[in-house]
C-alpha cells in the first residue's frame, strides 16, 4: 500500500484493524441462524473501532477526535460483551476467543491512553493545606 500517513500511523488503529480480522473469522465459524443477530452485530461494531479512530483523526481538531475515540470505545465495549455472549450462549469457547479478547484488551487500554493523551487537564490548584516548595 505505500506510505502510511495520518491515522495509519497509529498503532491503535493497526491493532483494531486485527480485532476487526479476528471478529470475522470467529463470526465464520457460528451457524447461519445468528446471521441477522450477533454475526451481523458483532461485525459492525468491530467495524465501528478502527473506522472512528480514522475519522476522529481526519477532523482535525481534539475535540472531534476524542468524541470519535469515544465512540470507537463503546464499539470496543459492545464487541467485548458479544464475544461473552457467545461464550456463554455455548457457541463458541473461551479458548476459541482467547486470542480475540487479548487483542481487544490491548486496544482498549491504547484507546484509553490516546483519549488521555488528547485530554487537556486544568492546572490543579494547591489545596489550602499543602506546602509550596
Amino acid at each position: 500500500m505505500g506510505t502510511t500517513y495520518g491515522y495509519r500511523q497509529l498503532r491503535v488503529w493497526e491493532h483494531a484493524m486485527r480485532l476487526v480480522e479476528e471478529i470475522f473469522a470467529i463470526t465464520q465459524r457460528l451457524p447461519p441462524s445468528q446471521q441477522h443477530c450477533l454475526i451481523s452485530q458483532l461485525q459492525r461494531a468491530s467495524v465501528s473501532i478502527p473506522s472512528n479512530i480514522a475519522e476522529g483523526h481526519a477532523k482535525r481538531t481534539t475535540r472531534d477526535y476524542q468524541r470519535h475515540l469515544r465512540i470507537a470505545a463503546g464499539s470496543l465495549a459492545e464487541v467485548e460483551t458479544q464475544l461473552e455472549l457467545l461464550v456463554r450462549l455455548g457457541f463458541v469457547t473461551k479458548d476459541t476467543i482467547r486470542e480475540t479478547w487479548m487483542t481487544s484488551q490491548t486496544v482498549a487500554k491504547m484507546l484509553t491512553q490516546l483519549i488521555k493523551s488528547t485530554t487537556m487537564e486544568k492546572p490543579k490548584r494547591p489545596t489550602p493545606n499543602s506546602q509550596l516548595p
